[in-house]
This record gives structure tokens, C-alpha cells and sequence, in this order.
């Protein structure tokens, strides 16, 4: 989902490649780099108020996010929130002083040399909020703090085990053996969700088949084929979300065969 997704922002389709975006959010809902994906395609499309809002999204879960911070500053910007706006950049400059977009945006805001596109429709003044209604909003515009840690590995199951990623490939033995991998953090193969699975509340990586209706590998497969600490609430507990998330899983199906077959014919050449 985030390779095509990658294409069509590659392309300018901001729009298309948004919803590639948030469908693999809603796959593997403490992916970072999607949401921060995400909300560029946000702010290249001039929806703001989205951007800002996944990019605090994944600043929840990861404060240290500078390219998070940097989008969520350009849009409170553009929507004329030039406290919050700020505030944003002089952090992303302040801990990642080589972060030069930040920096070269925050200059423009300092010396006044940008106007917020929001501001002007044809070359015509828009009202916009000020800076003294921003201030009586009282809105704490640093959240989250830059020096907050991550979310605790409970909540998101990402210790250094179950963040590793390894050669790509899943681990069976993290995912479906009682105990777990023994081999921990020196495994070779993968302990971290993938798009072709959901994280459970033990660490585990559910197969996205089986919630979809079915895994034709059965016991061979290499996910985790029990739904019992899976989250409360997500697509698998919506019928109309689940024939979604199904023919989603077809496209991209789909999709991947057309690239290995492309793959195939070029190397025939």
C-alpha cells in the first residue's frame, strides 16, 4: 500500500495516494512513516486541518519525530496559526538543527518574507485567525513535548524485539510459538506487523487473511492465527470495514502480481 502510495505522490496525485496512505495506517495503525506520508500528502493537497491532525497522530506515538513536527508547523501555517505554526518549527530547528526546510521556513515566518495560502484567494485578503485569538484559545501548541518518551511498549507492543525487522521475512516462531522466538533481538528475521498483518495486544503479528475470512496456509502459516488479544476495536470488528479491507488486499494482490510480471518481461529484454 505505501509503494503505491509512493508512485502517486511521485506522480502528484496527492489525493490518490493519500488514501493508500491511510489504508496502510488502518493495517498497521503505529506506522509512523505512513502517517507522516500521510499528512505530507495533506499538506501537498492543501488540506491542512487533515495534516495537521495525522501528523499529531504520529507525534503521539513518537514525539521525537521531526518531519512530523516540520508538516504539522506548514499546516497550521497555511491555516494562519502562526504561534502554533512557529512553534513547531523553532523545536524541529532546535533538536534537529540540520533540518534545513525547517529552517528555511522558520526564517520566512520570522522575517514575514511567506504568506499562508490561506490568507488570500486570488490574490485577495481572507480573515484569519490572529495570533491574540490563537492565545486565548490556550491551546498547548508544543504537544506533544519534544522530550516525551514513546508511548510504553504495552500500549504498542514496539520494544526492540518487536520493532525488529531483520531481513524482511516473518518470523514464525515470534508469531505463532508459545514463549515466543528465543532468539530475541539477534533473530534474523522479521518480529515487527507488516501490511499483511495486525499487532495484537501480546506482541503478536495476527494474520490479515484469517481475519479477512480465511488463510489458505493454514497452520504453515507464518502469523499469528489467534484473534484472542487482538484489540477491542478495529476494521476486523466492522462487517462493512472487513469486505473493504478485502477487496483492498485483492488490489494490492493484484497490483504486486502486474509488477513482478513487468519485473519478469525486463529482465526477458
Amino acid at each position: 500500500l505505501q509503494h503505491q502510495g509512493d508512485e502517486l505522490y511521485e506522480k502528484q496525485n496527492y489525493i490518490q495516494a493519500s488514501y493508500f496512505y491511510a489504508d496502510a495506517v488502518r493495517l498497521w495503525n503505529t506506522n509512523t512513516e505512513a502517517y507522516i506520508k500521510l499528512a505530507k500528502t495533506h499538506v501537498q493537497a492543501k488540506q491542512y486541518e487533515q495534516a495537521a491532525f495525522i501528523a499529531t497522530r504520529a507525534l503521539t506515538i513518537n514525539p521525537k519525530l521531526s518531519e512530523a513536527r516540520y508538516q504539522r508547523g506548514i499546516a497550521r501555517y497555511e491555516q494562519g496559526l502562526l504561534k502554533a505554526a512557529r512553534t513547531d518549527l523553532e523545536t524541529v530547528v532546535r533538536f534537529c538543527p540540520t533540518h534545513t526546510y525547517g529552517l528555511d521556513f522558520l526564517d520566512k515566518i520570522v522575517f514575514g518574507t511567506t504568506t499562508p495560502t490561506s490568507t488570500t484567494t486570488n490574490g485577495k485578503k481572507k480573515k484569519r485567525r490572529s495570533a491574540m485569538v490563537e492565545e486565548e484559545v490556550g491551546l498547548d501548541f508544543a504537544f506533544p513535548e519534544y522530550g516525551e518518551v514513546e508511548l510504553d511498549v504495552a500500549e504498542l507492543s514496539e520494544s526492540e524485539e518487536c520493532a525488529r525487522v531483520g531481513n524482511g521475512v516473518p518470523c514464525r516462531y515470534y508469531n505463532r510459538k508459545e514463549g515466543g522466538c528465543r532468539r530475541g533481538v539477534e533473530c534474523l528475521y522479521m518480529h515487527a506487523p507488516d501490511e499483511r498483518s495486525v499487532r495484537d495486544r501480546l506482541g503478536r503479528n495476527v494474520c490479515v487473511y484469517l481475519l479477512l475470512g480465511g488463510c489458505r496456509f493454514g497452520e504453515k502459516c507464518v502469523y499469528s492465527h489467534e484473534k484472542e488479544w487482538l484489540p477491542e476495536k478495529g476494521w476486523w470488528t466492522d462487517k462493512a470495514q472487513v469486505e473493504r479491507m478485502r477487496r483492498l488486499v485483492a488490489l494490492e494482490e493484484r497490483n504486486m502480481r502486474e509488477r513482478k510480471e513487468i519485473e519478469r518481461h525486463l529482465q526477458r529484454k
